[in-house]
């Protein structure tokens, strides 16, 4: 630490150099922050992800496969780096998957140039970037777009529009994560940020501050309220699968699961949104208002790896689990374990952070992530509720030798389909996941 104001002034000197540039991004609004006092003891050793991985479709042009979906017929839907929406299906007693088909772009490929094909960075927003994928009870598909907004999807027309773009005037910036309610069909979703868009989500990493919200969408109205707003990067979403009386969500730079109470504050009602800031703040202040009487209260803190999506295990998300425990995965891009962690080790230093975006690519600091697969079994105490949660499992690549930046794992079928955001990344990737599995307690988070 006694380095650190040498770090700083040498850092400052360097970046007066680059000042003029257009290119270096100003990152105003970096705030301090501290997710715990003491980071997660040391992951408990496991390597099924590297030895269980099936990698499927390699040299076909799949690439970053984020998020799965799947329809009533047992179709897998998923969406690839270059905006396209794919289709397949297993093999009911072989499990082979067929031939990816195309369904739709979610932008316009027809608009770009050789020099910047689909699938490179500086295409992303006219060929689209599909992130959280939900089927609805008819059939069609919902995306949230990571440039385009909240779209809608027929796959049997192959055919799609767009719903949502803006919220209370203000445009979607980084629509991530997407689910729809079981009762009332609202649509639920979270939009990352305000500040940074996808290709520049390290600098959104980086700045830390508060800009993402929490929104609901009624297409029948066609009327959008923001549930919860000053969220540190939410991502991945669940709703509760049978009554519909909470969502949880993860909020990736404070490493925590939150829970949103729809019987508190429901989604029909035109209240207030609930500030997570002043509620549930991070930067040692007090609360500024009551979190016992708030609709939003963190489920899981101080995770041991950075939180992507959430997916309920294929039990829960059908509503056959009426009451008791149930349990959903989550997907990590890195961990954050002692005895070291990056992102924790620069939380209370928002000045280093500005000015090492300032100074550095933004393709180094992805460099200095800790290469690994990580996928977490949480299990909730009572899925009626929504309430007490703890980590079961970890399933783990320990040095990413076949997988790394995982977004979430789907199960389906007897299989996880495993998501992630990496360009390494050219398959679909899943894992055989059965009843044994589940109730294999070898494995079991001690």
């Amino acid at each position: 630490m006694r380095l650190l104001p040498v770090v700083v002034a040498l850092a400052a000197v360097l970046l007066s150099l680059r000042l003029s540039s257009s290119s270096s991004p100003r990152l105003s609004s970096a705030v301090s922050y501290s997710v715990s006092p003491a980071l997660p003891a040391p992951l408990p050793k496991d390597d099924r992800l590297t030895r269980m991985m099936e990698r499927h479709f390699l040299d076909q042009g799949i690439e970053a496969p984020e998020h799965f979906a799947f329809d009533h017929a047992g179709d897998i839907f998923f969406g690839v780096a270059d905006g396209r929406i794919m289709r397949t299906r297993a093999d009911a007693v072989t499990g082979a998957l067929s031939e990816p088909q195309l369904v739709v772009y979610t932008g316009d490929p027809s608009l770009v140039d050789r020099l910047h094909p689909c699938g490179s960075e500086e295409s992303e927003a006219i060929c689209g970037r599909p992130l959280g994928m939900a089927f609805d009870a008819a059939g069609l598909l919902l995306v949230a777009d990571a440039y385009l907004g909240l779209l809608e999807i027929d796959p049997a027309a192959k055919s799609k529009r767009v719903l949502l773009r803006e919220v209370d005037g203000r445009p979607l910036y980084f629509a991530n994560s997407v689910v729809v309610g079981p009762k009332t069909e609202l649509v639920y979703f979270t939009d990352s940020s305000s500040r940074w868009r996808r290709r520049e989500f390290i600098y959104e990493v980086l700045e830390a501050a508060p800009t993402g919200g929490l929104i609901a969408f009624d297409r029948v109205r066609k009327e959008a309220r923001v549930l919860a707003h000053n969220l540190a990067f939410p991502n991945g979403i669940l709703v509760d699968p049978r009554a519909e009386k909470f969502l949880l969500f993860n909020e990736l730079n404070r490493a925590r699961i939150l829970r949103f109470d729809l019987a508190k504050q429901p989604a029909s009602k035109a209240l207030p949104a609930v500030d997570a800031a002043a509620v549930l703040p991070t930067d040692g202040r007090p609360a500024a208002q009551d979190a016992s009487s708030s609709a939003l209260s963190i489920l899981l803190d101080n995770l041991p790896g950075i939180p992507d999506n959430l997916a309920w295990e294929s039990a829960a998300a059908s509503g056959s689990v009426s009451s008791g425990p149930a349990y959903f995965w989550v997907g990590c891009g890195t961990k954050r374990t002692q005895p070291f962690s990056l992102t924790d080790f620069l939380a209370g230093w928002p000045s280093v952070r500005a000015t090492l975006a300032a100074l550095v690519p933004k393709e180094f600091f992805l460099k200095l992530v800790p290469r690994i697969g990580l996928l977490l079994r949480v299990e909730v105490a009572d899925v009626t509720t929504g309430r007490e949660a703890r980590i079961a499992e970890a399933l783990q690549d320990p040095a990413g030798a076949r997988s790394a930046l995982l977004t979430g794992a789907y199960e389906h079928r007897g299989y996880l389909y495993i998501g992630s955001i990496s360009h390494d990344v050219k398959f679909v990737g899943r894992i055989p996941w059965g009843a044994a599995n589940r109730t294999d307690t070898t494995h079991r988070w001690n």
